[in-house]
């Protein structure tokens, strides 16, 4: 066989749900291809094959792959970069996109028409340097060929701020974004990368679902082929698939048509194509020649790495006669040709009267049933609004972001006489005339793909038309971009100077003034004072509206307009140059903008806090520090701090936010608030952080309290929106955040643990809001901030009622078979074990000729995983004033039992007894079991309980354990939970046998090679792991505790409090995961007493979102209507059965068949004597 698999160690896949690979690339490589192809498009996968980072600074990771959504919507192609990028051109099926999902800072994405299932693509992605000279930036672009017809295409390039000269690592993988069931395929072939100028196959794959690939057509195809049942992926080595292919790949050839030259005088202007069937341009050189023929001397030379680029102009110092264009493509080859240099026409100037600067506009929307698809005739359309703008600025639209057209008329303004060269893009179509002359035209659905257009203009005024149409995808990417080059100045974005249109003796007029004072030319304090002045010459004055740039600062209705019809703003700007304007909106339906007050302002921060900006430093932002106030607006990350030491309590009110409104068009994700962070400032989300805010139009939240894949960094949980009154306090390792109408009555919101927070902290005030996101300059400001170090009150704690504590002999627990889900046993703090085998119905006692009362006082019980008739029970209570225990273990079901050691200390009386399992058997390695003591530390076995061997934490009052059910591999990962012996006499539980002095902990213990690896994960002096309840990935799992439900998605760093629909800072002992589904399992939980009659608890999305799972449920047995809520021990949910859910409480054990909405007793413990 020519196909080869190799054998290596394992590596983790990117997540739970996804299938990881990694094709052979040398660290270094300037080019990175591969071909692929789909067999159909499935219902919702991510296929990820780029997944790289740079060489050799590694500046950020990025990725980028094609998304499927079945028939509902045509495939995506996406790309995002986790680090500051500029974006530099798209294809024109493909749209820019700013900061995103999972803290990406930026890329392109779109849903290319020529996407096909069963076709071949050829992706190549290529690092370069841009133009000669610029060592501080590296370009990347990624173009993608089809098979079928031949043709390249341009998805993306971008520019990075550092110099890097390839690439490390390419990885990939398969994520389901819809049921891991459906069947998922795609094929491989041809993977090369480039190397020091040499090319080297890419042919070896490597991944740790082996039985997901193959080799097909003789080897020269790899398939991935994800089978309808999941494989869990348990792999201990990684395979490696190697294809055959050729040494080096067949390159299309470069080629150039359609040149042409055009010379005015000693200007000289080139415009090419490049067919779609040759390879992609990379880069261009134009060499201008005083004789025909490419020939006599040289007289310019201009070259550049700019694949987007198609037209240039140059001066030379004598009449050009001859141009030779070389352009090198994406591999490095070259094509040349010699372009003769005709002579240009100057188009002439029109005999028109424009003193005013900018263009007049009309603005049309679509009717309510059109989809506009083309440019629409807009003789047919009555404008909704006219007036006048600046520039090309369709900002005029305000809320409207799709199915709309404008008309822009006036003059463009050339300065001499002279060729030009026109760069225009916009989203969607549009026609550009001059002079009455079709310039440009690019109907239909895009992208702002910038294309040059030469012209050649006489001095003077040029009649200017703009057509232009959104349709209906609403991309919030620029609309239209619009720079021009000639004599005299290198290429600029078009702007008010260079545009003209009649003036209107009878139209409005407004103008700014400026209060305060400047020194040196910048203003002293950035919150400005601005006075629009307006003429209305009998016109209805609307609304005034003040913009810095595109964005909206404040409006004004026209009724709040002085006498005389002047209008006072006062507004806080960003630090730095302001470009500030006004529009006046004026008759219901017209508008006129003022000119622009250039504004340079420095921030004002003097007082006690220190304000950085976290992140990068490159956005508009402002803030301030007056009379107790704390000021912001503008894009990006603040944080005004102060570091602390110990614990502290930060207080303060939100005085003014900019909220979302359909107007003013602020992102939802903005927001204002508290904030804790660690020592590491050069990023807002690295390291650990806590905080409570009021986002611009999500209500109140805090940090993610979830995996939060999207990278909302958001809460799922939203507080009361109409509290204004935040505080945020630190109990050690303990973070709490609250909400207050008032001031003074405090409603708890969230808390988290996070275990390597360190002792010192930053402290203050955030103000987020994320760039390129929002039509207004986002705002706020906060006040009454106070900062109390070392003040924390104690925190009261709820005691479970004494009524609705243990009595004796009761069942505390259930446990269910794995290979036989219908078998069922109950242990009891003194009746011995319990055994059923009808799932529930019927209940007998297993304890075979175990009589004495240590071996009667079950404290915990397991299965074996694969042979149900294996059991192993722990015992133990004081006996003539000791704790005498055992563990116990039956090879038939229970009918016989056989000691196998007294040497681990097992308490079924005491306070403990209640909590959950000690003893646990390895999902992944049925021979390993774990047991855990009150005291004696943690023990292992490995031939299932028949002999035990310390693995460490002696002295641990261990509670709980268990092991991860789902693991990458077949190494069994254990956790441990233990409770501070305090706890037991804080909530009144009782006294413990040996009490001693360690904290409640949860530890991760790792047992591969058949050691064990212990690590802490959380450590809390005042706190107890009660219960363990996994979910469907690995790092994400629920623990019962005494203080409630906590939950952590990120191994173990952070845990988040449940607290909304969920009872919180009391005592759980009762929580069990149902049936893994392929996204989440059905956590169910209760609290150990409660006053509401329906106790349990369920969430089936990751613990995201808890609820009651029915309010109205009843609990009956044979004496009528039965109290559910007392003293609630244990939940645990069927198997196999999703609707079945077992309940022990102090009465005994209840069943539920229908989803938790009722209960029958079928198992009584034995009354009070």
């Amino acid at each position: 066989m020519a196909g080869a698999i190799g054998l290596s160690m394992l590596l983790p896949a990117p997540s739970a749900h996804a299938t990881g690979y990694s094709p052979n690339v040398g660290q270094g490589a300037d080019i990175v291809m591969k071909e692929l192809r789909w067999p159909r498009w499935d219902q919702g996968t991510y296929y990820c094959f780029w997944y790289i980072n740079f060489f050799p600074n590694r500046y950020c990771t990025f990725y980028g792959g094609v998304a499927t959504r079945g028939d509902k919507a045509p495939p995506g192609m996406f790309m995002s970069y986790w680090g500051g990028i500029t974006n530099i051109h798209e294809g024109e099926h493909f749209y820019r996109h700013g900061y995103g999902a999972e803290g990406a800072k930026g890329g392109a994405n779109g849903r290319p028409p020529f996407l096909r299932a069963g076709s071949w693509y050829r992706m190549v992605l290529r690092v370069f340097p841009p133009a000669r000279g610029n060592d501080k930036e590296t370009y990347i672009g990624w173009c993608v060929k089809d098979g079928d017809s031949s043709e390249w295409h341009t998805h993306s390039i971008v520019s990075i701020p550092l110099r890097e000269t390839g690439v490390m690592g390419n990885s990939g993988f398969v994520e389901a974004l819809a049921p891991e069931s459906i069947q998922r395929a795609f094929e491989r072939r041809l993977g090369y990368y480039r190397l020091d100028g040499r090319w080297h196959k890419s042919n070896k794959v490597g991944t740790q679902n082996p039985s997901q690939f193959r080799l097909i057509e003789q080897d020269t195809v790899l398939r991935f082929d994800r089978p309808v049942e999941s494989d869990t992926g348990t792999r201990k080595e990684k395979a490696y698939i190697t294809a055959v292919q050729p040494d080096s790949p067949v390159l299309d050839a470069p080629a150039v048509e359609r040149a042409e030259a055009h010379a005015w005088g000693n200007q000289v202007t080139v415009r090419w194509s490049i067919p779609r069937s040759a390879s992609p341009q990379l880069a261009y050189k134009i060499e201008v020649f005083a004789r025909p023929g490419a020939e006599g001397p040289r007289l310019a030379v201009l070259e550049d790495s700019a694949p987007h680029v198609q037209a240039r102009r140059l001066d030379t110092d004598r009449p050009p006669k001859s141009v030779r264009l070389t352009v090198t493509d994406i591999f490095d080859q070259k094509a040349s040709v010699t372009i003769p240099v005709d002579e240009a026409m100057l188009a002439p100037a029109a005999e028109a009267s424009a003193p005013r600067a900018g263009l007049a506009y009309r603005y049309y929307e679509a009717p309510a049933d059109a989809q506009w698809t083309r440019l629409p005739d807009l003789a047919g359309l009555e404008p909704v609004m006219r007036g006048c703008v600046r520039a090309l600025d369709d900002t005029v639209r305000q809320d409207r972001d799709k199915l709309y057209a404008l008309r822009y008329a006036g003059y463009l303004r050339a300065p001499a006489d002279g060729l030009y060269v026109l760069s225009i893009g916009t989203c969607d179509g549009s026609r550009l005339s001059i002079g009455g002359k079709v310039v440009a035209e690019t109907d239909g659905i895009h992208s702002t793909s910038v294309r040059q257009y030469p012209v050649a203009l006489s001095k003077g005024l040029h009649a200017f038309e703009i057509l232009y149409f959104k349709g209906a995808q609403a991309y919030l990417a620029d609309r239209i971009l619009a720079a021009w080059e000639g004599p005299g100045f290198e290429s600029r974005t078009l702007a008010q100077g260079d545009f003209a249109s009649a003036d209107g003796a009878d139209v409005p007029s407004i103008t700014l003034d400026l209060g305060g004072c400047a020194a040196e030319g910048v203003l002293e304090d950035n919150l400005v004072d601005v006075r629009a002045r307006i003429r209305q010459r009998g016109h209805r004055i609307d609304k005034v509206q003040l913009l810095c740039g595109r964005q909206l600062l404040q409006a004004v209705a026209g009724t709040g307009a002085a006498p005389g019809g002047d209008v006072s703003f006062r507004v806080l700007l960003p630090e730095g140059d302001n470009a500030v304007w006004a529009r006046l909106w004026y008759d219901g339906n017209s508008s006129v903008e003022s000119s622009v007050l250039d504004l340079k302002t420095r921030n004002r921060t003097e007082g006690p806090w220190k304000f950085d900006v976290l992140g990068e430093d490159v956005f508009p932002l402002g803030a301030r520090y007056g009379d107790g106030r704390l000021s912001f607006a503008g894009e990006g990350f603040c944080f005004a701090q102060q570091r602390v030491t110990g614990d502290f309590r930060l207080t303060g009110r939100i005085a003014e936010i900019a909220l979302t409104t359909k107007e003013n068009g602020v992102h939802e994700a903005n927001w204002l608030g508290l904030y804790v962070k660690d020592e590491k400032l050069d990023s807002p989300f690295g390291g650990d952080c806590f905080g409570i805010y009021r986002t611009a139009g999500r209500g109140m939240r805090g940090p993610a309290d979830f995996p939060d894949l999207a990278g909302s960094r958001l809460s799922i949980a939203s507080f009361p929106e109409s509290h204004r009154w935040l505080r945020v306090v630190r109990r050690g390792k303990r973070f709490q955040g609250f909400t207050s109408a008032d001031g003074k009555s405090w409603v708890k919101a969230m808390e988290r643990i996070i275990p390597r927070f360190p002792g010192e902290a930053h402290v203050g005030v955030v103000f987020q809001s994320v760039p390129g996101k929002s039509r207004s300059l986002f705002a706020g400001a906060m006040d009454h901030v106070a900062l109390d170090v070392g003040n924390v009150a104690e925190e009261p704690r709820s005691r479970p009622p004494a009524e609705d504590l243990p009595r004796a002999n009761q069942v505390t627990a259930l446990v269910q078979a794995w290979e036989d889900p219908r078998v069922l046993y109950a242990r009891s703090n003194g009746a011995g074990l319990l055994k059923s085998t009808d799932r529930g119905q019927g209940w007998h006692h297993v304890d075979g000729d175990l009589a004495s009362p240590d071996a009667l006082a079950v404290r915990s019980a397991a299965v074996h995983p694969k042979d149900s008739s294996i059991v192993l029970r722990a015992g133990g209570c004081v006996v003539d004033g000791a704790l005498k225990s055992g563990l116990w273990k039956s090879a038939d079901g229970g009918r016989t039992w056989r000691l196998i050691t007294r040497e681990i200390d097992f308490d079924g009386r005491g306070p403990t007894a209640t909590f959950g399992e000690v003893i646990s058997f390895c999902p992944q390695d049925p021979n390993l079991v774990a047991a855990g003591g009150e005291t004696s530390g943690l023990f292992l076995s490995a031939d299932a309980g028949e002999t035990w061997q310390r693995a460490g934490l002696p002295g641990q009052r261990i509670t709980c354990l268990g092991f991860v059910p789902i693991t990458r591999d077949k190494v069994g990962n254990l956790v441990v939970g233990t409770v501070a012996d305090d706890e037991f006499v804080t909530l009144g539980l009782g006294k413990v046998v040996s009490p001693g002095k360690a904290p409640g902990r949860i530890y991760a213990v790792s047992l591969r090679d058949g050691k064990a690896r212990t690590a802490v994960q959380c450590e809390l002096e005042d706190f107890g792991v009660t219960n363990i309840a996994f979910d469907t990935h690995e790092n994400f799992m629920n623990f019962a505790t005494t203080r409630g439900v906590f939950y952590t998605w990120i191994h173990g760093l952070v845990f988040s409090q449940r607290l909304h629909d969920m009872p919180a800072d009391v005592l759980f002992t009762a929580i069990g995961s149902g049936p893994h589904a392929d996204w989440s399992a059905a956590t169910y939980a209760a609290p150990f007493s409660a006053a509401a009659p329906s106790p349990v608890h369920v969430t089936r999305d990751r613990s995201r979102n808890w609820a009651v799972v029915s309010p109205g449920a009843r609990a009956t047995g044979t004496d009528g209507t039965l109290r559910l809520s007392a003293g609630v021990s244990c939940i645990l949910p069927d198997r196999e059965e999703k609707d079945t859910l077992y309940l022990c409480n102090q009465l005994g054990v209840f069943k539920s068949t229908d989803g938790g909405a009722s209960y029958s007793l079928v198992y009584r413990n034995p009354r009070r004597g």
